[in-house]
């Protein structure tokens, strides 16, 4: 009996050995928390995207985060580098798999963003959801001439990237063009998204002939040392005299501090 005994559970020992062996195959469950953004009340839905090391989109999904509060979002991954992004802010942007871009002739929405890759190597692996500012906004500050009743003028920022690549968030290259439009403020206003570098330009049409004047605004950028890699984008703005011709470009970093530049048209 002893024999028979053994020669049972000798097989079924192995078999549980080579179990434990494998154990690194298994998935993994990746937890996204979105407790800090449901604290901070500004958004309520968001798009998680994740990619395994060959970058193909593994997963992606509309969340409603605020059902999540307290316990985390769940995805099963395989335990691999993983690569999450999870996407705040869009309305407007188009999403086609790994990629959010922005309609040309459109702004861009004021898409906060989340970006990270991890190497997964444990059962469960919980990821701390922190969103970054992935847009500058441009505010223009009119002088010599009354936007709102004698304004002949429609101002254009024209850019090389129209969106950003999922999930690790790098510019998207594609042609970007947005007119000012009023804000809140009844300011004029536009947002462009990332850029992978300066290369910007300011366009200014006079609705009464049709003259377009163009402004370099990516080497005044250059000059004031404007960063496209920054985890929060600073913000712009445009100072147009319309009786001087000038332009003054002033920096609005995420500090609050303030540098210029300023150029005649």
């Amino acid at each position: 009996m002893k024999r028979l005994v053994l020669s049972i559970l000798v097989p079924f020992l192995l078999c549980a050995s080579c179990v434990k062996e494998e154990r690194g195959d298994c998935p993994c469950y990746l937890i996204l928390d979105f407790d800090e953004l449901i604290d901070q009340g500004a958004y309520s839905e968001a798009i998680a995207t994740l990619s395994p090391s060959t970058d193909r989109v593994l997963y992606q999904q509309k969340i409603s985060i605020g059902e999540y509060e307290g316990r985390g979002y769940e995805i099963r991954v395989p335990k691999d580098v993983v690569k999450a992004s999870v996407i705040c802010g869009f309305k407007n942007v188009n999403f086609a798999g790994d990629r959010i871009t922005v309609p040309y002739n459109e702004q861009s929405d004021p898409v906060m963003a989340f970006g990270v890759e991890r190497v997964v190597t444990g059962e469960r692996d919980t990821l701390q959801v922190a969103l970054h500012k992935q847009f500058c906004n441009v505010d223009f500050r009119i002088s010599g001439l009354d936007t709102r009743t004698e304004f002949p003028y429609e101002l254009r920022v024209c850019a090389e990237c129209s969106g950003l690549r999922l999930p690790d968030l790098s510019p998207l290259a594609g042609g970007f063009s947005a007119m000012a439009v009023e804000d809140d403020t009844q300011n004029l206003s536009l947002r462009v998204p990332r850029q992978q570098r300066n290369i910007m330009s300011m366009e200014v049409l006079d609705k009464r002939d049709g003259h377009i004047y163009s402004v370099n605004l990516g080497e005044m950028l250059d000059d004031l040392n404007y960063d496209w890699n920054k985890a929060d984008l600073d913000d712009i703005e445009l100072i147009v005299d319309f009786v001087q011709m000038t332009i003054e470009v002033v920096l609005v970093p995420w500090d609050k501090n303030y540098d210029y530049e300023t150029i005649d048209i």
